[in-house]
């Protein structure tokens, strides 16, 4: 594994929209010390579908159970400068009513806990009014505006970082 040659990982992340149009998004601690506000989701397990993963990320980082999962809408490629890791994330839409209560307290991993910093829900003018703030996919309020208008791809359009 080298950076000619990156190892894949696979990961899920979902776009969890309440129905007052919020996204929840999870704010992470950077290796330089910033943070990145990032939807849910993870690496998938050995034989896990991108779906199967999306649904037990919510699960481990949230405590819901997501009884209905969307469509995948993007998929994106990234590697940070010289890592050997080729990220191909793959994101899914759900719904769930506003008011409802997340807690990040029952997740049991500990490296990830290390750098979840916290979590919130932003209205899509909040996410394109926060100059100064990185959003993974860092075009989140561009992308995210018609998903959260309920307007899907017909099949899921590759994003950049």
């Amino acid at each position: 594994m080298t950076t000619d040659h990156p190892l894949e990982r696979q990961a899920a992340r979902v776009l969890l929209i309440d129905s007052d149009d919020r996204l929840l998004l999870m704010q992470h601690l950077r290796t330089d010390r910033g943070f990145v506000w990032v939807p849910p989701g993870g690496g998938l397990e050995p034989g896990e579908s991108p779906e199967q993963a999306a649904v037990r990320e919510i699960a481990e980082e949230t405590t819901l159970v997501l009884d209905v999962l969307g469509p995948c809408v993007w998929i994106r490629r990234s590697r940070l400068p010289g890592e050997p890791v080729l990220h191909i994330e793959h994101f899914f839409v759900a719904r769930v009513a506003a008011g409802i209560e997340i807690s990040t307290e029952q997740n049991s991993d500990t490296a990830e806990l290390a750098w979840l910093i916290g979590h919130r829900w932003w209205s899509l003018d909040e996410i394109q009014a926060a100059d100064n703030t990185l959003f993974a996919p860092r075009a989140l309020g561009e992308l995210v505006a018609p998903i959260i208008g309920g307007v899907m791809p017909g099949e899921p359009i590759a994003i950049g970082l």
